[in-house]
């Protein structure tokens, strides 16, 4: 937490990782604090809904947080996709 009572976080980025339609795992800058705050959207391509900012990902459905900092995708993004996170840290 800050000085000022807000938490610190990781707003929008990019996890780190090829889109390949066979990776799953993706990495995050930062460790989130706690591992539940993160908020992860991905732009499937193969979706009807492609282009239109991603649909939320509930973490244990459709991914899981590994070794603290690791996005593990139950099935990897298909080629064309994006994906976003959002996040607290430092708590």
């Amino acid at each position: 937490m800050s000085i000022y009572g807000f938490y610190q976080g990781f707003y929008g980025v990019t996890p780190i990782g090829v889109i390949d339609g066979v990776n799953d795992t993706f990495t995050l800058p930062q460790y989130p604090d706690p591992a539940g705050s993160v908020h992860l959207y991905l732009d499937d391509a193969a979706s009807p809904t492609a282009g239109l900012g991603g649909l939320f990902q509930f973490q244990g459905t459709h991914y899981s947080i590994v070794d603290g900092y690791k996005i593990v995708y139950v099935a990897p993004p298909t080629i064309g996709s994006s994906h976003v996170a959002f996040g607290k840290f430092g708590s």
